[in-house]
């Protein structure tokens, strides 16, 4: 299929038009009747030229038959998109993560305001096609989209409201987004170990350059990771703390690389007394690798990550880790989609979370004399 791109009338508002069969009807110059019986299957019902016109003016409007809206006699059918993570995770350590608390605001929202939702397949969420996102089943998509994913464009293309709640420096302007302030989330890791008294605080990033992971896949890098990585190295600037030796790629959110990170972190001369990871995973591995080293966490090193996932709690030493407000990030998503579903003026596309709190557990202890360096 060829996508062309074709604006939807947004009013500069965020509502969308939906094209039917009245604006193919019109673009054709039949009536809606022969258009209905057209798309229903009834070719037959008109002459080989109508038909080519009719295809002709589905194709140019970009009509998309909503079955069940149609079947349901509605001219919506109330059901959203979602594109995220699993709900149902079983790995152990990814219970808790941002993509599970979005769920929950999201199932909120839509609690509240008595509307379905429709979970696309892993074939879909990882998929090229936007095939599935513009069939007419839902009204509209909240997709957690990755830097460089054509798919939220081309479906606000084809006139459905898409709403996204990963930022990406590539969305377009008339695509709603709702996500956390990343300097928020740093800030709030950063302060706590600054006011026990840490002064040599290293951060190991998340994928903040390409890199090819051992099972040969090419990551990219991610925008959050980036911002994470940025707002760590201009918070310690403004305090006269920063040192370039103290911000080692992780190179992935799987923390593929942590044991030569830690280990490079480890063999400074003036080595740090805190390491802020940019995710949970990160921090988790970083500890393991410290303790094969020798380098006892938390009385000589104290770690920090971020994410609060279940398995962060529950391990020797347990994790202090910044939960970033990922349920009210997914009921702000819902709402804001739902807003543009009905043409309600919205104020912004772009809505900023900016709640999160600090979990404070074993991983972090006051600078002291048992501390290495500084």
């Amino acid at each position: 299929m060829r996508y062309d791109a074709v604006q939807p009338d947004t009013n500069g508002k965020g509502a969308f038009h939906r094209a039917t069969i009245r604006d193919v009807a019109a673009k054709a110059g039949v009536s809606i009747t022969t258009v209905s019986h057209f798309v229903s299957g009834r070719e037959g019902a008109c002459s080989t030229t109508t038909a080519e016109r009719i295809r002709s003016a589905i194709a140019e409007v970009r009509y998309v038959p909503n079955a069940t809206a149609k079947e349901l006699g509605q001219k919506f059918s109330r059901t959203v998109g979602i594109c995220l993570g699993n709900p149902v995770v079983e790995d152990f350590e990814d219970r808790g993560t941002y993509a599970h608390r979005v769920w929950k605001g999201v199932i909120k929202a839509a609690d509240r305001n008595d509307y379905l939702l429709l979970h696309y397949p892993q074939s879909v969420r990882f998929g090229q096609s936007i095939d599935a996102f513009v069939n007419g089943k839902a009204d509209g998509v909240i997709i957690a989209s990755h830097q460089g994913d054509p798919r939220p464009s081309i479906i606000w293309d084809f006139g459905v409201p898409v709403v996204a709640v990963v930022q990406n420096s590539d969305i377009p302007a008339g695509i709603g987004a709702v996500y956390a302030d990343e300097s928020v989330t740093v800030d709030t890791a950063l302060t706590h170990l600054w006011n026990i008294g840490h002064r040599r605080i290293a951060h190991i990033t998340g994928p903040v350059e390409k890199f090819l992971m051992p099972n040969g896949w090419l990551t990219d890098p991610i925008d959050i990771a980036i911002w994470r990585r940025d707002a760590y190295v201009a918070w310690m600037k403004q305090r006269d703390a920063f040192l370039p030796q103290f911000v080692v790629d992780g190179h992935s959110w799987e923390g593929v690389d942590i044991p030569l990170a830690v280990r490079a972190l480890y063999q400074l001369p003036d080595r740090p007394t805190a390491i802020f990871c940019a995710n949970d995973v990160i921090a988790l591995q970083t500890i393991e690798a410290a303790s094969d080293l020798g380098w006892r966490v938390p009385d000589e090193l104290s770690v920090v990550g971020v994410d609060n996932l279940d398995a962060s709690a529950s391990s020797s030493p347990a994790l202090s880790t910044v939960e970033v407000a990922g349920e009210e990030i997914g009921e702000q998503a819902m709402e804001l989609l739902l807003s543009l579903i009905s043409g309600k003026p919205v104020p912004s596309l772009r809505v900023v979370v900016k709640g999160c709190r600090l979990m404070e557990r074993d991983s972090t202890a006051p600078y002291g004399p048992g501390h290495t360096g500084q």
